[in-house]
């Protein structure tokens, strides 16, 4: 099982959907990066949306991290109490 410092030298620095996001229309054509920029304020001005979706992927993210941390303690807690005293 992973230890929890493994865990975070495993996941990249940026992980998150808008950096990833960000870097793809980045290297896109200028063109082409103008109609998605354009298309972003049509369908979001406020970008409420944008941020909820975000928010929504980062909060599954943790969750995930809080159960694979909660598992290793489990794990850890059994293995310096093998006889479940």
């Amino acid at each position: 099982m992973k230890q929890p410092s493994a865990i975070r030298r495993a996941m990249p620095q940026d992980w998150s959907a808008e950096a990833r996001l960000a870097d793809q229309i980045s290297a896109a054509p200028e063109l082409l990066r103008s109609y998605i920029r354009t298309l972003e304020r049509q369908g979001d001005p406020g970008r409420n949306l944008q941020e909820l979706v975000y928010a929504r992927e980062e909060k599954k993210m943790l969750a995930a991290a809080i159960v694979e941390l909660e598992d290793t303690i489990r794990a850890r807690d059994a293995d310096q109490n093998p006889t479940g005293d």
